[in-house]
């Protein structure tokens, strides 16, 4: 599987401290599989998610793996 993908304008987000980790994206998350889902009419969804390092995103039909802490520490992929 290709990684890094460019996420657009997602967002991910974890409270101080831990606990789950919550992605707002247009793309369909495959794994982990989350706990919780919510979406929008605009074509998001927010997902709740354990605490990983990564996640796999399925995009235009392909899937792709996220390494979370790169996107967390702006490492190129700015969410």
């Amino acid at each position: 599987m290709p990684t890094e993908p460019a996420l657009g304008d997602s967002l991910i987000f974890q409270k101080t401290g831990g606990g789950p980790i919550y992605v707002r994206t247009p793309l369909l998350v495959r794994w982990p599989i989350w706990s919780e889902r919510a979406t929008s009419p605009g074509g998001y969804s927010v997902y709740e998610i354990s605490p990983v390092s990564e996640i796999v995103v399925q995009s235009d039909g392909g899937l792709f793996r996220v390494n979370l802490a790169r996107v967390r520490h702006g490492d190129g992929q700015q969410p």
